[in-house]
Parts: structure tokens; C-alpha cells; sequence
């Protein structure tokens, strides 16, 4: 008995995921801001993503693993169509031309650092010139510094000054 029910609940799941996919190729990509989804309660919300269907969410009663294609993680808000990365196993962008866009911005950030790295290298070597001028300074202060001392010391005290 026990396992006929798991087979039927085996059964429900596999159709409400052919339901699901069938029901996506009929309408067009559902992204995760179009559809608000809320979890009803007793009800689990997975969502599913592949190459053809980037973001589909599917309510279900029943509990599933976070397995190919279905996972537990919800996209961020933040993104415009997202696609589940299944290698690093999180959301990331999947619509081309706002890669694009996110790799223009990156390109920028880099010839901006790499700009302010040179600037930041040309001031490190002029200090460094700086310092060791005054270094030398010093080094020739504490030199005369010593021969005065030196000089105090040895020579013979007057009768003035006895």
C-alpha cells in the first residue's frame, strides 16, 4: 500500500512537471518580476530552468529535491531574466544583451582601476624619492650632529670656563 501511494505521489509530480513544461512551451519566457509567485499553504514553490526555459515557477504540494531542472532557490528581484547556472549553482543574467552590458560595465571598471593604478604608481615612486632625499638629510644632519659633539668633547676646557 505504502508503495502504491509513493508511486501515485512519483506519478503526480512527473505529470505536474510535464504539465508545467508544456504549459511554458505554449506561453512565452515567464520571468520571475512578471510572476509574483505565493506559496499557498502545504504548497512548495520550485522553480524550474534549462537552456529553453529560464525561469518557470511551479507550486506543488509536494516536496522535491533542488535536482536538475527544478531548484529550491528563488531568482533575485534584481534581475531581469534569470537563468539558473546549474555548474556554480546560483542565478545569475540570462538575457545576452544584459551580459553584454554587465561585461561593458566590467570593461570600464578595469580601465578605471588599471588608470588609477598607474596614477597610484607615479605618486608611490615620486614619495619614495622624497623620502629618500629627506633620508639623506637626516643620515647628514646626524653626521654633523656628531662631529659637533665630538668637537665639544676634546677640546681643552679654558680658564673662563674653569
Amino acid at each position: 500500500m505504502a508503495e502504491e501511494n509513493k508511486q501515485v505521489e512519483a506519478t503526480e509530480v512527473v505529470a505536474g512537471q510535464e504539465e508545467a513544461t508544456k504549459q511554458a512551451e505554449v506561453q512565452k519566457p515567464v520571468t520571475a518580476a512578471e510572476t509574483p509567485v505565493e506559496p499557498v499553504k502545504g504548497a512548495h514553490v520550485y522553480y524550474f530552468s534549462n537552456d529553453k526555459y529560464y525561469c518557470v515557477p511551479i507550486i506543488t504540494p509536494y516536496e522535491l529535491p533542488n535536482v536538475y531542472p527544478i531548484t529550491t532557490e528563488a531568482p533575485s528581484k534584481d534581475l531581469k531574466n534569470p537563468k539558473y547556472d546549474w555548474g556554480l549553482m546560483k542565478w545569475g543574467e540570462g538575457d545576452a544583451k544584459n551580459l553584454q552590458a554587465q561585461i561593458a560595465k566590467v570593461e570600464d571598471s578595469v580601465k578605471a582601476l588599471t588608470t588609477s593604478q598607474a596614477s597610484n604608481l607615479q605618486i608611490n615612486t615620486k614619495m619614495q624619492v622624497s623620502l629618500d632625499a629627506l633620508q639623506a638629510v637626516i643620515a647628514k644632519q646626524t653626521q654633523l650632529l656628531t662631529q659637533l659633539s665630538s668637537q665639544r668633547v676634546t677640546e681643552p676646557k679654558s680658564e673662563e670656563q674653569v
